[in-house]
């Protein structure tokens, strides 16, 4: 039953990571590590970023800063949850330096802490703020339309 369990919730977190990956990789520069819990609710979307059209050079380079920072993601999730188990990077938030603070580990932090950074650096590079690539990662989320346009850029 828990190996069930531990699979579903890794269905669930892989199937939204490639897209909270966005948010982990800008939101990281800001402070948006690993992944939104959509299991605590925390993500709150209004109309107006629902509503809202993109450029689709930024929805280009949205696309690219997922692709480039995925791997990054990845090995930090799964070495913070080598350290403190299945799920301890579930709540991470690179724009919540709480989330960090939380870790029970120094080298977890750390690792959050470094991922954030390189985060931050790949999303200035693709020419976002953290401000807009949360924007676009929150209205993803919701839209589906928008998501199949960044999963088009990701080919």
């Amino acid at each position: 039953m828990k190996i069930n369990y531990y699979i579903s919730r890794l269905n669930r977190s892989l199937t939204t990571a490639l897209i909270l990956s966005i948010v982990t990789t800008t939101g990281i520069a800001t402070g948006i590590v690993p992944k939104l819990s959509l299991q605590t609710g925390e993500l709150l979307f209004s109309n107006a970023i629902l509503a809202q059209n993109f450029d689709p050079t930024l929805l280009s380079n949205y696309a690219q800063i997922v692709k480039v920072n995925e791997p990054n993601r990845q090995r930090a999730m799964n070495e913070i949850e080598r350290i403190l188990g299945q799920g301890a990077a579930a709540q991470l938030a690179c724009h919540k330096p709480d989330t960090i603070k939380k870790l029970r580990d120094e080298s977890a932090r750390k690792i959050a802490r470094d991922f954030c950074k390189t985060s931050a650096q790949i999303v200035k590079q693709y020419g976002l703020t953290p401000q807009q690539f949360n924007q676009i990662t929150r209205a993803v989320q919701n839209n589906a339309a928008l998501r199949q346009q960044i999963q088009q850029f990701m080919r």
